[in-house]
């Protein structure tokens, strides 16, 4: 089966890819590939490059997925905690989402005899083009590895000419940190969650992924606009709360009552203090490179 496609070529972390989107779904897949892109410099190439083709048709998902549900499979981990069942079909190896897993069970990955990686979407998926920068961003990965760069759980930013590396497990505080440097000291992002650490350790190299900003990192950064304060944002919790006793509604008045507006602009709305955070310490720090 053919479609019309258009081809795009595109670096992360100095590996190329090129990318083969189907013509109906190119715009949504370029404008989520681009937001990723890096912006300032590049990393040194490897000289190596990816082919991925990105098919959005629904005769091919359910003719591929019928397929596989009746073909022997092995249980997977192909991305961190995000199980598939792995089968081979042919020379073309094939992941799907595990049933029994919380993974939407709208697409497909696969890998033919020369490398190329495929990934096939039902129409219907649910933001689709996320999809693709899951395969880049392992590629990345291991192609860093590759290259004897070292992987830190960090995010990692520009402040002026200095590379600042932000290491900690799982709600240290990294995004804060980072959201921090951005909001008071202007800083350029280059990784969220992971970074590379060049062989040299003389370079900072981004992975591509999404940042999350919760409401707990919103309410500890001091905001420069009219914010609402830190107990009305949302959190990660959700609380019930029981439903409210019916109040006694009074008798209406027999002659209606006259309400003053209030007067608007008659004092100013409150100010936030914004605060500088202290510069740090002049021990000398790895040169950054974009998330490339």
């Amino acid at each position: 089966m053919t479609s019309t496609s258009t081809m795009a070529s595109v670096a992360f972390a100095g590996h190329r890819f090129d990318v083969e989107v189907d013509q109906d779904f190119a715009v949504e897949q370029r404008t989520h590939l681009h937001s990723f892109a890096p912006e300032t410099a590049l990393s040194p190439p490897c000289g190596r490059h990816t082919g991925i083709r990105v098919h959005h048709n629904r005769e091919l998902f359910l003719d591929r997925i019928t397929r596989l549900q009746t073909t022997q499979s092995l249980r997977v981990e192909p991305f961190r905690e995000e199980p598939y069942l792995f089968a081979r079909v042919g020379d073309v190896d094939w992941w799907r989402p595990d049933p029994r897993s919380h993974l939407f069970k709208d697409h497909l990955y696969a890998q033919d005899s020369t490398g190329r990686v495929h990934i096939v979407l039902h129409p219907d998926a649910f933001r689709g083009e996320r999809y693709l920068l899951r395969v880049i961003r392992e590629v990345v990965l291991r192609c860093g590895e590759h290259r004897g760069w070292t992987a830190f759980h960090a995010a990692a930013a520009t402040v002026g000419a200095q590379g600042v590396l932000i290491a900690g497990p799982t709600t240290a505080g990294k995004t804060t940190v980072l959201a921090a440097l951005a909001c008071h000291r202007r800083a350029d992002l280059v990784a969220s969650d992971r970074a590379l650490l060049t062989e040299n350790a003389t370079d900072i190299v981004g992975v591509p992924l999404s940042i999350r900003i919760a409401g707990g990192t919103l309410s500890a950064l001091t905001p420069r606009e009219a914010l609402p304060p830190h107990r009305v944002l949302p959190t990660n919790s959700v609380r019930t709360r029981r439903p409210a006793a019916p109040r006694r509604t009074s008798p209406p008045r027999s002659r209606p009552r006259s309400v003053r507006p209030p007067r608007y602009g008659s004092r100013s709305c409150p100010s936030y203090a914004t605060t500088t955070p202290r510069s740090a310490s002049g021990a000398s720090t790895p040169k950054p490179h974009g998330p490339s």
